[in-house]
């Protein structure tokens, strides 16, 4: 056997764990990049209170209850401080510093309206970061300021549970828990049909045909039912206010996975909606029925009807928009206590079926038609392999939360459900672009074109972008599909940057295992080009906002070697011995300012 065919596959699960820290999108790398700009904005927005609350000790076993510092909120309100640095008190007397850059999880488009007459109306944005624990890895956190109220969501490997920061309702205090403390289990269950129908190998190694666009976006549609604006007073912007910020925990969730969606609408019921089903499966028919076309991609009903939670599975630029809706049941609190990881673990969920991915405890995973894990009855007829650990945790696929083992949502999706969402999100052609900071919007500075053609093993492929001082401005892969295009649109001020193109096994993306290359364009110019090198290739291109060099515009410039003449675009300059009448000769090789003079018969020499 090929003995690089074996070192790659040997560390092929390896590099699919780590294939979205290399996004720009992912929350530990925003974290990198913000640090090599600026150093983060120390705050402090929370103070631990003494006293124990009964009703919330009937609730939780253990938390802290702390109140907000408006002060300190305020403040950074004011400041919107790209990059933050928070010190939150836990229960175990431990304060955890987490690190956080802003971020806008919203399409250019964005917009709220209210049904059933659709009219759009006006409401504020809050301020939303993504993060890390500070020197954890495999840790996320997000964390979002809408209205006055903080919300975040904090998980790492270290943690037992996913730790859960909200407002008490009907209190000015705030709690941070781990859910596993919680008094109760959610009894969400997903009604989503038991398809069956196994992944091929590319699938699961999330490989793809398709040629998505690195900085693409899904854009997602929610649909809020009455009641959860009746429970939110009656107000809109509050309703909104909740949606965004549970909306940013999911999009964190994702961007962790290397896939990037955005919020592109919000429409909310206040009036009596016509979604009165008493099942899940009730409630999506009811949407299908009732909403024809949406703006987004994929769609999903809010409401706290009915728990639980339904999808169709692979709802991606399907032409019947049916087919790319869901439903989910979400939850406000437990008896006054917030309960945001059951909210974001149903919505992350059901949209998680409409990227494609089945149930963890079905028998269609592992290459041989076999379950991942037996956090519930095996879907198929293949052996239960059994329940994780609590230290392990769950997956966001799974039904861990009906067990022990609990669901973290620092394991994301895990490898195999993971590399099934990227693989179909890559074959996904009706998709727009975003920026890197999580948001869609038009480049207003010089828009550049990076294209990655991949060799026969795209995992070995990362490559950065850094200005003049060294900042990593972009970065990207390792990729999954081999000899495939990928297009990335960079957005770029008027300078001149460095492009890192790296390979793993360092023998270059060309020509012994296929014939990998890469191109930088701007205004359909090729800047620079590779492909051939060993363990790494560094170029430097510019970008001016001067026209393109041509070789007919009357300059020496470019890699021209005279005016409009000479390297490797324009024609040759002229000599004196190139045996043509040109420039400014006035024969064949002679006469004009710079050749001898031609001869003539009264020149006083035997010539010609």
């Amino acid at each position: 056997m090929n003995i690089k065919f074996i070192a790659i596959l040997c560390c092929l699960i390896f590099l699919c764990s780590l294939s979205a820290q290399n996004s720009v999108i992912h929350p530990a790398i925003q974290v990198v990049k913000a640090k090599e700009i600026s150093r983060p904005e120390k705050v402090a927005l929370f103070k631990p209170i003494a006293d124990r609350s009964s009703e919330v000790l009937s609730v939780l076993q253990s938390y802290t209850l702390m109140s907000l510092d408006n002060e300190a909120l305020g403040k950074l309100t004011n400041q919107k401080a790209p990059f933050i640095e928070l010190s939150i008190p836990t229960p175990n007397q431990k304060d955890i510093e987490v690190e956080l850059v802003e971020v806008h999880p919203f399409s250019p488009d964005f917009k709220v309206r209210i049904a059933p007459s659709m009219e759009e109306v006006q409401v504020g944005q809050g301020e939303y970061y993504r993060g890390i624990v500070k020197g954890e890895e495999g840790s996320i956190v997000a964390l979002s300021i809408v209205d006055g109220e903080v919300a975040g969501l904090i998980s790492s490997p270290s943690l037992s549970g996913n730790m859960v920061i909200g407002k008490l309702k009907q209190s000015d205090n705030y709690v941070i828990y781990e859910d596993h403390q919680i008094n109760g289990k959610s009894n969400f269950n997903c009604l989503t049909a038991d398809y069956q129908i196994a992944y091929t190998p590319e699938e699961l190694r999330g490989i793809s045909s398709g040629s998505r666009k690195e900085n693409d976006c899904i854009r997602i549609y929610f649909e809020v039912d009455y009641d959860i604006y009746v429970d939110k007073g009656k107000n809109v912007e509050n309703v909104s206010s909740f949606v965004t910020a549970i909306f940013n925990q999911v999009s964190m969730l994702y961007a962790a996975e290397d896939i990037n969606i955005v919020l592109s609408e919000v429409v909310v019921w206040t009036q009596q909606s016509p979604y009165t089903a008493t099942t899940a499966s009730g409630m999506l028919n009811q949407f299908t029925g009732y909403r024809q076309g949406f703006n987004g991609d994929l769609a999903q009903l809010l409401s706290y009807k009915i728990g639980g939670g339904i999808a169709y599975i692979d709802g991606l630029c399907k032409s019947n928009p049916d087919y790319s809706m869901s439903y989910a049941g979400i939850y406000n609190s437990f008896q006054n206590v917030p309960t945001y990881s059951w909210t974001i673990e149903v919505v992350t969920h059901e949209l998680g079926h409409l990227f494609g991915s089945q149930h963890t405890h079905a028998c269609v995973w592992n290459g041989n038609k076999t379950a991942i894990d037996g956090c519930y009855n095996i879907e198929g007829s293949c052996p239960n392999p059994g329940i994780p650990s609590p230290q392990q945790g769950g997956t966001i696929m799974s039904y861990c939360h009906l067990t022990n083992a609990g669901i973290k949502f620092s394991n994301g999706f895990g490898l195999q459900p993971g590399n099934v969402i990227r693989s179909k999100v890559a074959a996904a052609s009706c998709l727009t672009s975003c920026l890197p900071d999580g948001g869609g919007t038009e480049c207003e500075l010089n828009k550049v074109i990076l294209e990655i053609n991949t060799d026969n093993y795209p995992s070995e492929t990362t490559w950065d972008i850094k200005n003049q001082q060294g900042q990593i401005l972009y970065s990207g892969g390792p990729y999954y599909s081999p000899r495939s295009l990928s297009t990335i649109e960079l957005c770029l001020p008027t300078s001149c940057f460095i492009f890192t193109i790296y390979d793993l096994y360092q023998d270059g993306m060309c020509c012994s295992y296929g014939n990998g290359s890469y191109k930088i364009k701007f205004e359909g110019n090729t800047l620079i080009s590779g492909g051939q090198f060993g363990a790494s290739e560094s170029k430097q291109f510019c970008i001016s906002s001067q026209p393109a060099p041509t070789c007919t515009d009357g300059k020496k410039n470019g890699l021209e070697t005279g005016i409009d003449c000479g390297g490797p675009n324009c024609p040759p300059c002229p000599t004196c011995h190139d045996g043509i009448k040109n420039g400014q000769e006035t024969g064949i090789d002679c006469g004009g300012p710079d050749c001898e003079p031609c001869a003539t018969c009264t020149d006083g020499k035997k010539n010609g």
